[in-house]
């Protein structure tokens, strides 16, 4: 039991640091979504809370009812584009309320 509580511990001190620094962003898409990012790490869509990948802290892949929002972040904020079901895709306009620092 000890050798596990550490290296679980330390993923949980990691899990709550990355959280801690969400880039705090809101996105209007021509779909009609309107996407947030929370401080505790949540994204909502359309005020309901959304699928989140977090394959890179530069991208997020976020679901919502069978669109995929891709979010990436640079040095001048982030972007927000969808691809939905049969292939309509789009970019949304994307304002940064904060970079997580």
């Amino acid at each position: 039991m000890r050798k596990i509580l550490p290296p679980l511990a330390l993923a949980l001190v990691a899990a709550c640091a990355a959280q801690a620094n969400t880039p705090l962003f809101t996105a209007e898409c021509p779909n009609g979504a309107f996407i947030s990012s929370e401080e505790d790490g949540d994204i909502i869509v359309n005020g309901d809370a959304a699928s989140v990948d977090r394959p890179s802290d530069t991208f997020w892949a976020v679901f919502y009812e069978g669109v995929e929002y891709d979010v990436t972040f640079d040095e001048t904020g982030a972007m927000v584009s969808y691809t939905a079901p049969g292939g309509a895709n789009g970019m949304c306009a994307t304002e940064m309320l904060s970079d997580g620092e």
